[in-house]
């Protein structure tokens, strides 16, 4: 009975392992895919938004929780 139990043990484990494996290589070919079907790669240094740059955004989500709060 208790080898028996150690069998099943092994092969589940063999099966999540086995899944697993099998999703790590999906997510790889996933990105693989991705970047090969990618055409506005943005590269460091390159386009992108600068520091500094959402500062209207940021005042505007200050004025909503004023506004919420009751502030004036």
């Amino acid at each position: 009975m208790l080898l028996e139990g150690v069998q099943l043990m092994i092969v589940g484990m063999t099966i999540v392992f086995s899944f697993l494996g099998l999703l790590v290589g999906a997510m790889h070919l996933n990105r693989l895919v991705a970047e090969a079907l990618s055409t506005s790669a943005i590269t460091p240094g390159e386009g992108g938004p600068a520091a500094g740059s959402d500062d209207v955004a940021i005042a505007i989500v200050l004025a909503a929780v004023a506004a919420r709060r009751g502030v004036r």
